[in-house]
């Protein structure tokens, strides 16, 4: 259902940045996620090329600020949230 959720204004490199979080994510359940800088980008298969951390660390900063403006809807027979 993640896919649908409307990332207009997040790039390609941002989208997977933001997916491989997701995906971390619900294999931790409730529990704090940690990853490293190294770790997010094999696993958002971020540019080897791009290797500049200030970069990465822009697409991130990014990342965030767009998932703050993120507005979703759940909705099954029993809820609307």
């Amino acid at each position: 259902e993640m896919n649908l959720v409307p990332l207009r204004r997040f790039t390609a490199t941002e989208i997977n940045l933001f997916f491989a979080m997701c995906n971390k994510l619900k294999e931790q359940d409730t529990n704090t996620l940690r990853l490293s800088f190294d770790e997010l980008k094999k696993l958002s298969n971020y540019s080897p090329e791009t290797r500049n951390i200030n970069r990465f660390a822009n697409d991130l900063d990014n990342v965030y600020k767009k998932m703050l403006n993120l507005t979703i809807r759940y909705e099954d027979d029993d809820v609307i949230e």
